[in-house]
């Protein structure tokens, strides 16, 4: 169901617009998929078990209960990060050579799931989505890190002329899958550092739904990292080094 609104964004993070605001609703009745959102595509998924363990998440985040405001998270291994991230081994660096692509109507996407955690299962409202790609080393300080908001993203949910509010339904709390989000491959590219922004709460006209509980988490469809050139020539010596040594072997014998 979509449902259009009228407002002007003025948050930190938001993207001013005097434009309508879509919803895509992703509760229990509404249909199952939403899109095309500046070309990516959002599904609602039925509970399945996403436990750490079972997943790898790379970005936790959580408001505080004295934040007024919508909730904010950064994927970064900064220790201490900013935002409403949460530090441990499930907020870090992700590296775009590490994620496997899947097929969607004949293009490539990458695959991003969110575990939200609400009281009762509510629903939770998604008012920004971004994803940021950057050359180099991942970033180590908090203001670089930061001043990445300020740039264009490689990907943004709301950066086309209409702006969107995704409500998502939380189902069974932490550890069970909700929703998951289609990002273009050729949007992102192929290497790179990858930069996940996601901000949860009221959209411009105070309307959706805001986190009350647990840490929202994010994960990726992950495959084996791709070797760079010199890597892949090593290897192949190595391979090539061994099938010598085996032939010799049976030679002798």
């Amino acid at each position: 169901m979509k449902i259009a609104l009228l407002g002007l964004v003025t948050s930190i993070g938001w993207v001013a617009s005097a434009g309508p605001i879509t919803v895509e609703d992703l509760t229990p009745g509404a249909p199952a998929s939403g899109g095309p959102l500046n070309g990516g595509f959002v599904f609602a998924i039925d509970p399945q078990s996403t436990g750490t363990g079972v997943i790898d998440p790379f970005l936790r985040e959580q408001i505080s209960t004295d934040k007024k405001g919508p909730e904010e998270g950064l994927n970064t291994s900064i220790n201490n990060p900013p935002l409403d991230d949460k530090a441990g081994t499930w907020t870090h660096d992700l590296s775009v050579g590490a994620l496997a692509s899947v097929a969607f109507n004949g293009q490539e996407y990458y695959k991003f799931t969110l575990d939200a955690n609400q009281v009762g299962n509510g629903p939770i409202s998604l008012t920004q989505f971004k994803i940021f790609v950057t050359p180099g080393s991942p970033f180590t300080q908090k203001n670089d890190l930061l001043n990445l908001l300020t740039t264009t993203p490689n990907y943004d949910m709301n950066g086309g002329s209409t702006q969107y509010r995704v409500d998502i339904s939380s189902q069974n709390g932490s550890g069970s899958g909700d929703m998951y989000f289609l990002v273009p491959v050729s949007d992102i590219g192929t290497s790179g550092n990858l930069y996940l922004y996601a901000q949860f709460g009221a959209d411009a006209n105070a309307n959706g739904f805001t986190p009350n509980d647990g840490y929202e988490e994010w994960y990726a469809n992950e495959g084996q990292a791709v070797p760079d050139s010199g890597s892949t020539v090593m290897l192949l010596g190595l391979s090539v080094t061994g099938l010598v040594l085996v032939s010799r072997r049976f030679a002798k014998a």
